[in-house]
């Protein structure tokens, strides 16, 4: 992600989800809306603990998402990888069916350092959190392969209007 930083990508986790226009314009074709539940206590970045509640069509139909953010110390990342200078920000995340209230993946997205900008490094734990016979019942069919093909868009337009956005509206 050329020009983009770490703190701009932490600016924007915190930015992006305090209006539903700044949600759709990372993804016009797939995100909907948003709200967001502020974290209860500040955290070291912004976004930890907050909970981004999003309608969006990642290519499996409409869902109603609870995202959960989390430090990467309470995903079971050690300190020792977070302070390395490669790293420019980790964002962890707990998935939920909003719907039906049913916690059932993990995501962690990694922005390593490359020269003027991030390279960026995602995984995804689907039905992480649901015991194995739930999982084909819970996670629609063809996820992985759709959550790929989205991710490659939003962080692609992410790439693109990240820079600007922070100049104007960030700390830039």
């Amino acid at each position: 992600m050329p020009l983009v930083s770490g703190e701009m990508v932490d600016w924007w986790f915190d930015w992006h989800p305090r209006d539903s226009l700044r949600y759709r314009i990372w993804h016009p074709a797939a995100h909907r809306a948003n709200a967001l539940d502020p974290p209860l206590r500040p955290g070291v970045k912004p976004h930890w603990g907050a909970v981004h509640h999003v309608v969006e069509d990642v290519g499996t139909g409409v869902a109603h998402a609870r995202i959960s953010f989390s430090s990467p110390a309470a995903f079971g990342y050690s300190t020792d990888a977070l302070d390395d200078d490669r790293v420019a920000t980790v964002v962890c995340a707990r998935v939920a069916e909003e719907r039906v209230g049913v916690t059932h993946s993990r995501m962690t997205h990694v922005w390593l350092r490359d020269g003027e900008g991030t390279v960026l490094r995602s995984r995804f734990w689907f039905g992480s959190e649901l015991v194995r016979p739930v999982r084909r019942l819970a996670l629609p069919r063809g996820l992985p392969q759709a959550v790929l093909a989205h991710c490659v868009e939003e962080f692609t337009n992410l790439a693109t209007l990240l820079p600007e956005l922070w100049r104007r509206y960030g700390g830039g």
